[in-house]
């Protein structure tokens, strides 16, 4: 009796939960569908799939999703053309909404646009970790590293992501030529499985080149043959770090990733 009692109330729950998904008009098989997606990082599939939703229902978290999507595929030209219905509400723009645009236009490399959206969305939340990372990569780009240090510090004291900031320090103080410290910050993320290991492998490579380390350099490029790892030691070692764009468009700092980039946004 206890059994039969057990499986009717686990029925109803169950038909509970499906009747307020289909209020919300949302299907369980498009909310499951939705949740294996964004588990196996299928983002162009998540695309197709949120447009579907869009054309059947012009719902804005529908849209941000689909934007937040373009953005992780490095499509910010569309993340800004489905942004802007949103843009335009003035009044009622959401702090995620500006900190999209914000990412998405410091992308494309239009900084007086990036700023004037990260800028609004420190105004609506101070203390948000994201956006002061984000104003500390605007300010890296634009060559204040006075000021990009100041944001990434306070965004590590506001619970912002450690190993994003950890990194983007080290990329500061590669840039200021203190080659020690920057090794000191990224010996904390390279067997942080959690970290993003290329970003920081790429920018100790070039940090051990610097410091003439080359001991460390092969047990770092372990993998590498070694006549590959003697050449890639001199070209690194050639490299002119003046500014972010240098580390960037540096091919020996390549991973063949579009997304890759020596700064963690």
């Amino acid at each position: 009796m206890v059994y039969k009692l057990s499986s009717y109330l686990l029925l109803a729950i169950a038909l509970s939960g499906c009747t307020s998904l289909q209020d919300k008009g949302l299907h369980l098989s498009d909310q499951t569908n939705e949740k294996v997606l964004i588990t196996s990082g299928n983002y162009p599939k998540l695309i197709e799939f949120y447009k579907k939703q869009l054309k059947d229902n012009d719902d804005n978290k529908t849209r941000i999703k689909l934007v937040d999507s373009y953005e992780r595929v490095n499509d910010y030209g569309s993340a800004i053309f489905y942004l802007e219905p949103l843009l335009k509400k003035t009044h009622d723009v959401t702090v995620d909404v500006n900190i999209l645009a914000g990412r998405a236009y410091l992308n494309q490399g239009d900084f007086s646009q990036a700023k004037q959206y990260l800028d609004r969305a420190n105004k609506q939340e101070a203390n948000n970790a994201e956006v002061m990372n984000l104003l500390g990569v605007l300010a890296s780009y634009q060559g204040d590293f006075v000021s990009a240090k100041k944001w990434f510090l306070a965004s590590r004291t506001a619970m912002g992501d450690d190993k994003k900031v950890k990194n983007n320090l080290a990329l500061i103080a590669m840039l200021e030529g203190d080659f020690a410290t920057a090794k000191y910050l990224l010996l904390q993320l390279v067997d942080d499985k959690s970290a993003p290991q290329k970003k920081v492998r790429s920018n100790l490579a070039l940090v051990y080149a610097k410091l003439d380390d080359k001991a460390a350099f092969d047990r770092l490029m372990r993998q590498s043959d070694s006549a590959n790892k003697d050449e890639l030691f001199a070209q690194l070692q050639q490299v002119k770090i003046v500014s972010i764009h240098s580390l960037i468009s540096n091919s020996s700092l390549d991973s063949g990733e579009n997304d890759e980039t020596p700064i963690s946004k």
